[in-house]
């Protein structure tokens, strides 16, 4: 069976390292972004099964993303989770309208990113 393919968006380099350690297994190929700007680099030029993505980064933030991810045909239903530290229920919404699958908020425990994986990709993270 082919891996899936996940995209971490996060300028954190540390958030970026454990999300991608947590998501490190056999069913899984993480690759990882710096930043917006980046990450739609990496979409223009490669397929994803889900992007992992935070929201607030500099230059390119993760709603602008969000919203080239979803007017792009090639990727308007590529999954997309949300993990940021935006944790109130306006922020939430708007995540949710800009069509988002998932939303997490920092801190969140390892179980919530790998939970959201498995229900999205359906694919099974741990033996």
């Amino acid at each position: 069976m082919a891996k899936k393919r996940v995209l971490v968006v996060e300028d954190d380099d540390r958030v970026r390292k454990v999300e991608a350690l947590i998501l490190a297994c056999d069913s899984l190929e993480v690759i990882e972004a710096p930043g917006g700007r980046q990450a739609l680099d990496l979409l223009d030029q490669e397929q994803f099964d889900l992007v992992v993505l935070d929201l607030m980064m500099p230059e390119v933030d993760g709603m602008q993303v969000l919203s080239a991810i979803r007017q792009r045909p090639e990727t308007e239903d590529l999954p997309v989770v949300l993990v940021t530290a935006k944790n109130n229920d306006r922020d939430m919404l708007e995540g949710f309208k800009g069509g988002a699958n998932y939303y997490i908020t920092k801190p969140f425990e390892p179980r919530e990113l790998v939970d959201s994986v498995e229900l999205i990709l359906g694919v099974r993270l741990e033996g």
